[in-house]
């Protein structure tokens, strides 16, 4: 028992190493060629030394200073061996990031993840979904008629800042002016954004207990964010500074739920129009989205803290740098002074008014200019979603990406070598003009920019003209000025560890004192003693009585060099290798605790679940795929909403089998998941990044320019050619027919829709119907490489390219796309061609192809000869494989179910002898309505795709379970639709008179999704729906179908189902 106990452990952690190897390499070659500063990095944590506790922040501004100089356009800092950050300095680049709605990080370990206890999912950390809802909701509280009023209330709260500082005035004191303003922004903020009255101006002197909760909050993120050991809960709620963090969050949550009742109760005993102006608060409670549902509790509460937070202490730290940096250049103020002067003197009440703030244009060049001087926030994280290239550098999906903030207003090549000098002419309209509009971001920019920056714009600028109308600064040369990342006061608790007098200066007895002054000088003299004296003490007398001892000072010598020579090559080696799987399993252990934590609860096949593979060894090679349909379909009967997969013991997949979460699912863009090991990863290779597998902006983008492809007018002329494919198919299938064979129908079938595509999509003809008997190479290639694709994603041990790509099977995979590339590659060359010297206008109609080449996006671009591969190869699939997969089974349900089609045949010989030609045209296509209710229950009972997977970007909720972001969810639709409890018991049973329209009026519309559904569904579900009409009604106008029973058909999932021995059936011409 202990022997196997032993092998199990052993196994477990080779393979846990071998694991992280293979990410370690992963990684490393996704970032292999990009510029990082190599003499600061240590070889085991990287970058992470630099950004430690003991470290002064004005050091790490300093080095990112000096790294922007070295690498001004991108970098990337290591924080550990796994974790790469990439560094964005230039606004070429950073444009490409901000032009998107790409989240913020908020996986274990990133930096926004750690904010979530504080500010929840609030317009600051929220993504997907979420922020585009909240935007939406939030957009109309910083219109400028609601804004103009504040400007009352931002002279109000400066007056009270003018009369603190004079008080410090009139004691001839230097003012610490950064605590000062954040009170006063912080009453600002209350007043305009919540009407909520406080006295936080009027704390004597001493910091408000707000402002120090949120100094504290913020300093300790910074701290969690450069500690990796703290960044597992269950270990940072233990120490001092988790406790802290989560008191100082409860207490400005309870500061912001107050704000939040008392508003509720004045709107509920008052009614909104008795306020003065409506204000932000207002908004928050009485917004509805489309759909009539407002904001939830929390959801509000949220907002209100992101908003109090960035709403008071970005704009308290651009107010004071600009003081500062006004108080270092009296020439500079002087000359804001006397503009305020002027622009006041010329008011009617002698007091700023909202269309007063826009002449105080050079004061406006002074807050610019101290904002890049000091940006208030030095940098923001994104996660992207599409790959970026930069010159010869690509930056893979869903990496880590820094727009340092701070290093980009510091950029020698945007701003030059004066780039730390205070020129406030830099923003004046001339110098303006010619510059990069992202080579100034202090609020961000793009999509995803500060929502309250006009807000804050004015508020600056209401405030500052107030203090510089009243009293001229200058700095106090005495104190020391130092900039610091995070909060403006950093106490205590931000170090890494405490020492000694820390410890003295902040102990406390059971009634809470702390030791008297002589009591500390008299301990630190005890200690100073103590720990000098004595130690030097008995160094001596040991080295006076060895000097004594020949023989014992001899041996010594020999013990160490014994000792030294042993520990440097064998003990330190194996206590480094030691050190180095403890600290590996650690970290996995961890990772396999938050995993088990995020899905606790959540339904899951325990009886088919292996202790360590998880549900693995179900999808094995050895398993046939009727085995693998049939387990999915015994789980649905059990668990009809949800349930989770495991793939190994850290890769979890939720599936959905019920409309009300699938529709959740569906309605967004969320993207498909194409990290390391994820499903469509492997399918990079042969479709790149088409239609199927793009996200974010580039799926967008597509999107918007392939989608009049699709128009009715373009697919009308297409049932002609459908037609012709679809009698050269019935033809050979009368050559079985002569033959008194049974037909094999899906290599036929798959033929026809290969030959349909090609000539429709492409205006390319060829002879790919004519194989005698034979599959044509492409649809064989296709086969190979979606069977190779399927093995592959259920083959971890295949996952890392550098392996897959050693085997047999990876080198066929390589050959086979390589040869499926160049049909596609011979496709467009032809089209080129042909456009080239004969255009658009010598066709008959337009076609995909046509528009591949010719589309622009708003700017004016075209796609790329990579994109136009991919999306031909996406297309040239999903336009073949998935349609021959659903005739295919069609006609087989009919096969099995004489009667249906009998009723087919009767309807299809009715349209047709009521047409003028004697064929099917466009317009008779709708009049083929039990046809269409058969193909529709076709595609129910055998669902061509058996499912999609996404990436899910907010959390979902399902019941009384959350499923958490960035889980990778599995829409079954097989599942779905052999769902009992919305088909019924008899869903395995062919009944078309399911799709009747007395049938359907009821039925949720995502029961049946066999084109997926939302924005990211089938853009070729009409060509689709069109095609096998057409082709079905030919071929059940010539023939009746019936089944070979001495033929098994066994379905099989592969990216689309399939039949593994084929489909055989009986011709008999009518």
């Amino acid at each position: 028992m202990s022997a196997i106990l032993v092998s199990a452990v052993i196994t477990f952690v080779v393979l846990i190493i071998t694991q992280l190897l293979i990410k370690l390499l992963r990684v490393k070659y996704a970032y292999k060629g990009f510029p990082e500063p190599l003499e600061n990095k240590h070889w085991v944590l990287g970058h992470l030394p630099i950004f430690s506790g003991k470290i002064n922040t004005q050091t790490i501004i300093a080095k990112f200073l000096e790294w922007t100089a070295k690498y001004p356009k991108i970098f990337v800092l290591w924080f550990g061996p796994f974790d790469p950050k990439v560094v964005l300095n230039h606004p070429d680049i950073i444009k490409k990031v901000l032009k998107t709605a790409d989240p913020k990080p908020v996986g274990f370990g990133l930096a926004y993840r750690y904010g979530l206890p504080w500010l929840g999912e609030g317009l600051l950390i929220a993504g997907g979904a979420k922020w585009k809802r909240s935007r939406r909701l939030l957009t109309p509280a910083f219109h400028f008629d609601i804004l103009k009023p504040y400007v009352k209330i931002y002279k109000s709260c400066a007056d009270i800042l003018a009369r603190n500082i004079e008080i410090s005035g009139e004691k001839n004191e230097s003012v610490e002016i950064v605590s000062l303003v954040s009170a006063c922004t912080l009453d600002i903020i209350l007043l305009c954004a919540f009407s909520y009255k406080t006295d936080c101006q009027n704390i004597c002197g001493t910091t408000h207990p707000y402002i120090k909760a949120v100094n504290e909050i913020a300093a300790t993120w910074n701290l969690r964010n450069r500690t990796p050991w703290l960044y597992p809960d269950l270990i940072f709620y233990r120490t001092t500074e988790g406790k802290s963090f989560k008191a100082k969050c409860d207490y400005v949550h309870q500061v912001a739920e107050d704000v939040i009742d008392k508003r509720c109760n004045t709107l509920e005993s008052q009614d909104i129009s008795s306020q003065r102006y409506l204000d932000f608060l207002d908004i928050l409670l009485t917004a509805k989205d489309e759909d009539g549902k407002g904001m939830s509790k929390e959801d509000i509460r949220n907002e209100v803290d992101t908003f109090m937070f960035g709403g008071h202490d970005t704009t308290a730290s651009a107010i004071s740098w600009i003081l500062y940096s006004l108080a270092e250049n009296p020439e500079y103020q002087r000359k804001c002074q006397e503009e305020i002067d002027k622009v006041i003197s010329e008011t009617k009440s002698g007091q700023l008014e909202w269309k007063d703030l826009g002449r105080l244009e050079y004061l406006t060049q002074c807050i610019k200019e101290g904002m890049r001087l000091h940006s208030p926030v030095p940098g923001i994280m994104r996660e992207i979603q599409a790959p970026i290239k930069v010159e010869d550098l690509e930056i893979p999906a869903k990496a880590n990406v820094m727009i340092s903030i701070i290093s980009l207003h510091h950029n020698p090549t945007v701003w030059g070598e004066d780039h730390d000098q205070f020129k406030p002419e830099r923003f004046s309209p001339e110098n303006t003009e010619e510059r990069d509009s992202f080579a100034f971001c202090p609020f961000s920019a793009g999509p995803r920019n500060c929502i309250g920056q006009s807000f804050a714009m004015s508020e600056e600028r209401t405030v500052l003209a107030t203090l510089l109308q009243k009293f001229t600064f200058s700095v106090d040369k005495t104190h020391k000025v130092e900039k610091q990342i995070s909060a403006e006061n950093q106490d205590i608790s931000s170090q890494r560890y405490l020492d000694f007098f820390d410890n003295l200066l902040t102990a406390k007895d059971e009634d809470g004192k702390g030791m008297s002054k002589e009591d500390i000088r008299s301990k630190v003299d005890t200690f100073m003693f103590e720990r000098h004296d004595i130690t030097a003490s008995a160094i001596s007398w040991i080295l006076f009585s060895l000097a004594e001892n020949s023989e014992c000072q001899q041996k010594c010598p020999e013990v160490i060099d014994k000792v030294v020579s042993e520990t440097k090559f064998g003990q330190l080696k194996w206590l480094a290798v030691i050190s180095v799987v403890v600290i590996i399993i650690f970290q996995l252990l961890i990772k396999l605790l938050r995993v088990k934590y995020a899905y606790h609860g959540l339904p899951e096949p325990l009886e088919d679940k292996h202790w360590l593979l998880g549900h693995l060894p179900i999808f094995s090679n050895k398993i046939a795929g009727q085995s693998v349909v049939d387990k999915f379909l015994e789980w649905t009967a059990k668990y009809p909403r949800m349930y989770v997969l495991w793939f190994g013991p850290f890769d979890a997949r939720v599936v959905l089998n019920h409309p009300d979460p699938i529709k959740k699912i569906l309605k967004t863009s969320d993207p498909k998941p194409v990290n390391f090991g994820q499903v469509y990863r492997h399918g990079i290779p042969w479709l790149g990044e088409g239609l199927l597998i793009a996200g974010g902006a580039k799926w967008k983008r597509s999107r918007r320019l392939l989608t009049p492809a699709f128009h009715f007018d373009i697919l009308r002329p297409y049932v002609k050619i459908y037609k012709s494919c679809a009698d050269i198919l019935a033809r050979n299938i009368e050559i079985s027919v002569e033959k008194n064979e049974s037909v094999e129908i899906f290599s036929l079938v798959s033929s026809c829709t290969l030959d349909i595509i090609l000539q429709c999509a492409f205006s390319y003809k060829t002879d790919c119907q004519n194989f005698c008997g034979t599959i044509h190479p492409y649809i064989s290639a296709v086969n190979e490489i979606s069977a190779t694709w399927n093995r592959r994603n259920r083959a971890p041990w295949l996952h890392p390219d550098f392996i897959f790509y050693r085997t047999a099977e990876g080198k066929s995979f390589k050959a086979k796309c390589d040869y499926v590339h160049q049909v596609a590659e011979d496709v467009i060359d032809k089209r080129r061609n042909t456009l080239e010297t004969q255009g658009i206008s010598s066709q008959k109609y337009l076609d995909f192809l046509d528009i591949l080449l010719t589309a622009k996006d708003e700017n004016g671009k075209g796609m790329s000869k990579e994109d136009i591969r991919s999306e031909v190869d996406t297309f040239m699939f999903e336009g073949h494989d998935t349609t021959a997969s659903a005739i295919s089974w069609i006609l087989y349900s009919l096969a099995e179910n004489p009667e249906c089609q009998r009723k087919c045949q009767e309807e299809i010989d009715k349209v047709i002898s009521e047409t003028k030609s004697g064929q099917l045209e466009w317009k008779d296509l709708g009049g083929l309505e039990y046809l269409t209710q058969c193909i529709k229950e076709g595609m129910r009972l055998h669902s061509p795709v058996p499912g999609i997977l996404r990436d899910i970007q907010s959390p979902l909720r399902e019941g009384d379970h959350e499923i958490p972001a960035r889980t990778s969810v599995l829409i079954s639709i097989n599942g779905l639709h052999h769902n009992p409890t919305v088909w019924g018991k008899d869903h395995a049973q062919f009944k078309p008179e399911r799709f009747s329209p007395e049938n359907t009026e009821e039925r949720d519309s995502f029961a049946f999704c066999p084109f997926s559904a939302g924005p990211r569904n089938c853009i070729g579900q009409n060509f689709a729906m069109s095609e096998e009409r057409t082709v079905l009604a030919t071929l059940l106008q010539r023939f009746t179908f019936s089944v070979d029973k001495t033929h098994k058909v066994e379905k099989q999932i592969s990216a689309v189902m399939r039949a593994r021995y084929g489909i055989k059936l009986f011709a008999a011409p009518r």
